[in-house]
């Protein structure tokens, strides 16, 4: 991650969130931005349901993987 990415990290770390919980919660939010501007319900929800599945099974990097 980089830039203002990791200071989001860096601002939930300081809240008591753990580092790869904080970076999840930011690429779901990204993926979030991408499906609000799809038309259709369904697709949005089986799109949402796809990013949660592989992001509750997929370990995400450590900071220091840049």
């Amino acid at each position: 991650m980089h830039g203002e990415a990791e200071c989001q990290v860096n601002k939930c770390r300081a809240r008591g969130i753990d580092a790869d919980a904080a970076r999840q919660v930011l690429v779901y939010s990204f993926g979030a931005e991408v499906t609000q501007h799809l038309k259709h319900k369904q697709l949005i929800q089986r799109v949402q349901k796809v990013v949660a599945s592989t992001l509750a099974k997929a370990p995400l990097l450590p900071a220091d993987n840049k």
